[in-house]
């Protein structure tokens, strides 16, 4: 997935949470979705950052909960979850995530 611009990521992110809505377990659409609420906050598009910000955590965990050893999904998941662990929040599944996307 590439955006163009950052006004395609709302549309984006309306057609991942649609597919989450259908599979809650869906992996890459948690991913992507995580990486879209992120990119909101980052690029200052967003209309409540800590409402996008607790989305991006919650989809990042998630998708991280059932990625088993898909390396796209925990590399997708790492901007958001590395995001936090600067914020002081724990990341317990870093070291996973690097080993199994080498």
């Amino acid at each position: 997935m590439f955006f163009m611009s950052a006004r395609q990521i709302p549309d984006a992110l309306r057609l991942l949470e649609r597919a989450i809505e259908c599979d809650p377990r869906y992996g890459p659409a948690l991913a992507w979705a995580a990486v879209c609420r992120l990119r909101l906050c980052v690029d200052g598009w967003s209309e409540d950052p800590e409402a996008d910000n607790r989305k991006d955590a919650d989809y990042a965990r998630r998708s991280l909960q059932v990625a088993g050893d898909d390396p796209g999904i925990f590399a997708l998941s790492a901007q958001p979850t590395l995001r936090r662990v600067g914020d002081g929040e724990p990341a317990p599944q870093i070291d996973t995530m690097v080993f199994k996307t080498l």
